[in-house]
């Protein structure tokens, strides 16, 4: 296809832009990219019930000692300030791989072990000057179930609310604790000699939202039209934890409170971590979705813009010259859409991953009369491209083991190119799309 062709392509079905962009979900980090990682984990959700928790952890690239022994062969106590920054600075592949190690291995050794973590979601985010911290979501066996909470007896709101509240905490125990010699994030578990010194030093170092300005927090809210604070900092004190409805109907967990300007924490987790966290009970698929949409995934490129981009594209290209170049000015204009730090460059040629889904596998299952084609660079003999099978037809070919199994059961436990069994069973996500009309089941009353 030509240039031309393509236009009038596009002009004839503004939909091709769209055709074309989901290509680009292949990109790590782009707004596609996420999109696609944020219907995964809807569909994860949906297979799998709500997640227990939300849990941010974040880098303290400028304190943990043990990064700074594979930077330098020095001292490490007599490193300065200016020294420490200077090899973040300068070791942005060293930064990246350690905390990358640091999350697998927190999750298996800690999370896996001491909460029960089941299933987990996390993608890794960059901030401007960088540094890594991920954003997750992780299931807890034996957690309690929320999504009966209008129906719940008083008796078992309490004990959703004993659950959580061993969870998260904004109650800092030593909240006039004394200034320590050591920053305590430099601190490692095992060097804690008072616990609850140790907390109230950390809390007011990591946990406390002191200052609010424009280019962070800031924001106008909707309704009143006034600036206020995104993270609603000052919080009200609160002796005791409650689960009660919010303005927009949904129930949310409010933590016991003694300091306004704390933000969320479990205890365990952060004199572990030694870092920033965040951490949040999932009560509502409501608050799940916004998370979504907040966190996870990032916002399609709006179709104005997109038309726009081709536009520009196309009128700088000959007419006769091959389609491909516009697709390939798209992406690339896609991928340089915002500032990628050092750290998420050496990510990316690392090899490493943006996001893991704790092991489990995404399996699609197309049950429309259009065939779906495996793109490859080989092609047949004939010159035609390469057909994969889709699932629907590899189960009509299954061992005769399997004759028992139902599609769907086939799609969730075994691998479709082996017939093995799986060790986690598959998502499985199912196209095209079903959607229920209330419209439509008011007229089959």
């Amino acid at each position: 296809m030509t240039v031309l062709e393509l236009k009038e392509k596009i002009d004839e079905s503004p939909n091709v832009m769209r055709q074309i962009m989901f290509q680009s979900s292949n990109l790590k980090g782009t707004k596609s990219y996420w999109h696609a990682r944020a219907n995964e984990l809807r569909d994860l959700v949906e297979q799998i019930g709500l997640p227990t928790i939300f849990l941010t952890l974040s880098c303290a690239d400028g304190h943990w000692n043990d990064l700074y022994k594979l930077m330098t062969n020095v001292d490490i106590s007599t490193l300065t300030e200016k020294d420490r920054r200077k090899l973040v600075q300068e070791n942005p592949h060293i930064v990246d791989s350690f905390f990358d190690e640091r999350v697998q291995s927190f999750i298996k050794n800690v999370l896996e072990k001491k909460y029960k973590v089941v299933d987990y979601w996390y993608r890794i985010e960059y901030q401007n000057r960088g540094s890594p911290h991920i954003h997750g979501i992780f299931w807890f066996d034996g957690a309690p179930d929320v999504t009966q909470l209008e129906t719940a007896t008083p008796e078992q709101l309490e004990e959703v609310i004993d659950y959580f509240s061993t969870l998260v905490d904004a109650c800092n125990p030593k909240i006039n604790a004394d200034e320590p010699n050591t920053h305590p994030c430099r601190m490692t578990y095992s060097e804690i000699e008072d616990f609850e010194e140790d907390l109230g030093q950390l809390l007011h170092k990591v946990q406390r939202h002191t200052k609010c300005n424009e280019n962070y927090c800031y924001k106008i809210n909707k309704k009143t039209r006034k600036r206020e604070c995104r993270f609603k900092i000052p919080k009200d004190m609160q002796e005791s934890p409650t689960i009660d409805k919010a303005e927009n109907g949904e129930f949310q967990f409010t933590p016991r409170r003694n300091d306004p300007m704390l933000n969320k924490f479990q205890q365990f987790i952060i004199q572990l971590w030694r870092a920033n966290i965040d951490i949040a009970p999932v009560i509502s698929k409501r608050a799940l979705i916004n998370y979504l949409a907040k966190y996870i995934s990032k916002s399609e490129v709006p179709s104005e813009a997109l038309n726009e981009v081709f536009n520009t594209i196309i009128e700088s290209l000959n007419e006769e010259q091959s389609a491909k170049k516009v697709i390939q000015k798209v992406f690339m204009k896609m991928c340089g859409e915002r500032d990628i730090s050092a750290q998420e460059v050496c990510h990316s040629l690392l090899g490493l991953k943006l996001h893991s889904a704790g092991g489990r596998n995404f399996v699609c299952l197309n049950m429309s009369d259009k065939k779906w084609i495996q793109m490859n660079n080989e092609n047949n003999e004939d010159g035609e491209q390469r057909k994969g099978k889709s699932l629907l037809e590899k189960y009509t070919e299954r061992p005769e083991r399997l004759n028992d199994k139902t599609l769907w059961e086939c799609a969730k436990l075994y691998n479709s190119s082996t017939w093995r069994p799986v060790k986690k069973e598959n998502i499985v996500r199912v196209f095209p799309r079903m959607v229920l009309r209330e419209e439509l089941h008011a007229n089959e009353d």
